[in-house]
C-alpha cells in the first residue's frame, strides 16, 4: 500500500539487524564501551533469571525470588519443580525469548506497543519478585527506558533497540562462552554457574552443556532469522 515491497521491507529489517549484531559484540568485547553495555547486560541477566523461575513454576515448583546485580550477576531462587529443566532454562530460555523478539520486533509493523510492553514486564516483574532494593532499581528504570522509547521514540528507534536486546539477549550463552565453560569457581553466594550445576546434576562435564547451550542457541537464531527474513509474507507486499 505505501509502495514498498516485502524484498524491500526484508532488505530493511536484514541492514537493521547486521548494524544490531555489530553493535551487540563491539558493545560486548571493547572495554573502552563497557559503561554502555551496562544497561544491556543487566536486561540480559534479568531475562535469564526469570527463564529459571519461569521453568520452576511450570515444572510444579516456584519462582520465589530474583537478584540482579550491578555487575551483571543475577541470581535466581527457586522452590521444587524439574531440576533439569529449570538448571538449563536460563541460557536456553533467554535464547528463545531472543529468537522470538527477533522476530516481532522485524515483523510488526509498528513496534512501539511490543517495547511498552517489556518495559512493563520488566518493571512489574523486579518490583514483585525483586529480592533487594537494588533489583527493584534496576528492573524498574530498565522499564522506564523502554516505555520512554515507546512513548516518544521514532519506529525505527524502537525497531534498532528490540534488536539490538534481541540479539544481546538470544546471544547471551555465546557471548559468556569462556566464563560458562572454564569457570568452575562458585559466582555468587556460593551458588555454581548453570554448567557447573548441570554437571553436578548429571555427571556429564560442564563443557558438554555450555558448548551444546551454544549450539542450541545459535540454531534457534538461525532459524527465527530465517523466519524473520526469507518467510516473510509476500501476499502483503502491498
Amino acid at each position: 500500500m505505501n509502495g514498498v515491497t516485502a524484498k524491500e521491507r526484508t532488505r530493511g529489517a536484514v541492514l537493521v539487524s547486521a548494524a544490531a549484531l555489530g553493535a551487540t559484540f563491539l558493545l560486548w568485547q571493547v572495554e573502552a564501551l563497557s559503561l554502555l553495555v551496562v544497561p544491556f547486560r543487566l536486561f540480559v541477566t534479568l531475562v535469564h533469571e526469570l527463564g529459571h523461575g519461569a521453568a520452576a513454576a511450570l515444572t510444579g515448583g516456584q519462582f520465589i525470588a530474583l537478584e540482579v546485580m550491578g555487575n551483571g550477576a543475577g541470581l535466581a531462587t527457586t522452590s521444587g519443580g524439574t531440576r533439569f529443566i529449570v538448571l538449563q532454562a536460563g541460557y536456553l530460555g533467554a535464547a528463545l525469548f531472543g529468537g522470538l523478539l527477533l522476530v516481532l520486533a522485524n515483523r510488526l509493523r509498528d513496534p512501539r506497543p511490543l517495547t511498552a510492553l517489556i518495559g512493563v514486564l520488566c518493571g512489574g516483574t523486579a518490583l514483585v519478585l525483586g529480592r533487594d532494593l537494588g533489583t527493584r532499581v534496576i528492573g524498574l528504570a530498565t522499564g522506564l527506558v523502554l516505555f520512554a522509547l515507546a512513548r516518544w521514540g521514532r519506529p525505527w528507534l524502537n525497531t534498532f533497540a528490540l534488536n539490538l536486546l534481541a540479539m544481546m539477549v538470544a546471544l547471551n550463552a555465546v557471548l559468556d562462552i569462556w566464563g560458562l565453560v572454564n569457570s568452575l569457581d562458585v559466582t555468587l553466594s556460593g551458588v555454581p554457574n548453570d554448567a557447573v550445576a548441570m554437571q553436578a546434576h548429571t555427571g556429564i562435564p560442564a563443557l558438554f552443556w555450555g558448548v551444546l547451550w551454544i549450539a542450541l542457541s545459535v540454531g534457534w537464531l538461525l532459524l527465527c532469522a530465517y523466519w524473520t527474513y526469507w518467510r516473510r509474507d509476500d501476499g502483503r507486499a502491498g
